[in-house]
């Protein structure tokens, strides 16, 4: 037998099971050009870090490697990879993507008209927006604490905050919920208000229980939840208008068939936010609530006021 080195046979045998995921063990020894009991072995030191499986059926032995592993690696099938290239084409442009679009579509050989083709639309992400993302996304999934500046539109103020992420939606736009360390309070902020995000691993991460996250977000409407009391807000559609409104509702709405229309209720500590949607379906949108009713009728004035053309001038005889 040829001399070899056992790193050398190492290789060669990992080779052979990429090759062909299942051997007998008699067949990888003459492969391999060693003995029985040295293939044995090796494949016993393998198997502490590879997933090699060994069946017995006597007087052979088995030795089988997974068909979806590679070293470092994922093995896809073609319908794979060619869902996974929809899904990447949906995403939003970055530079992290167009590598492996390409990658993807290398790998089924396609031309490239279909990656430079438009019939396929997605937004743009700004490097600075990718990164914010990317940050979000590993402080919320490897439970560290965050450091940022924040813009606070109600305060029209830049101000540092410390928070723990616990959850990202991605968007666009980009929000995110954290516990904010000031007071321990879940909290919605924007990614596009967010500038330099980092690690903050002088405070520690602040878990929140997970059913009250839950109840936080389905108490919201759009990224936003009010200080105020969990309140029902409903409000009336008529027909034909209704059939727009009932594929538009934003959650947490749900709606009932009324032979007029559909009564449409949400549960939420964001009534004000539930009132622009009724304001902005004019007078097909009834509100029925006495705090919604309060809101829209507050919202409606404003815009009536700031909207009012000045009074022509009368024209002078000449």
């Amino acid at each position: 037998m040829g001399q070899r080195n056992a790193a050398e046979t190492l290789v060669l045998i990992v080779g052979c099971f990429l090759d062909k995921r299942t051997w007998s063990q008699a067949d990888l020894a003459r492969t391999a050009n060693v003995r029985v009991d040295t293939i044995r072995k090796h494949l016993l030191e393998l198997q502490e870090v590879i997933p090699l499986t060994r069946d017995e059926d006597h007087p052979n032995v088995y030795w089988s490697l997974p068909k979806d592993w590679l070293p470092g690696g994922l093995s896809f099938s073609q319908n794979e990879l060619h869902a996974l290239l929809r899904m990447l084409m949906r995403a939003p442009k970055t530079k992290d993507r167009e590598r492996l679009v390409n990658k993807v579509a290398e790998a089924l050989r396609l031309p490239r008209t279909i990656l430079d083709s438009k019939a396929i639309a997605s937004v743009d992400r700004s490097p600075e927006s990718e990164h914010c993302l990317i940050t979000l996304e590993q402080a919320a999934l490897h439970q560290r604490a965050l450091r940022f500046q924040y813009f606070s539109v109600s305060r029209g103020v830049l101000e540092f905050r410390n928070v723990s992420v616990q959850r990202v939606f991605a968007g666009p736009p980009i929000r995110f919920i954290a516990t904010c360390h000031k007071d321990d309070k879940l909290k919605w902020f924007r990614g596009d208000r967010v500038t330099i995000p980092t690690f903050a691993d002088d405070a520690a991460f602040r878990h929140h229980d997970g059913d009250k996250l839950q109840k936080f977000v389905d108490t919201s409407v759009k990224g936003y939840r009010g200080e105020e009391a969990i309140t029902e807000s409903v409000f009336f559609v008529k027909h034909p208008e209704a059939q727009w409104v009932k594929a538009n509702l934003i959650a947490p709405m749900t709606f009932d068939e009324m032979r007029e229309g559909i009564r449409v209720r949400a549960k939420t500590a964001a009534v004000q936010r539930i009132a622009r949607f009724v304001v902005s379906l004019g007078d097909v949108a009834q509100a029925e609530t006495p705090e919604l009713q309060v809101h829209v009728r507050r919202l409606a004035e404003g815009a009536l006021r700031v909207t009012e053309l000045p009074r022509a001038k009368p024209l002078r005889a000449t």
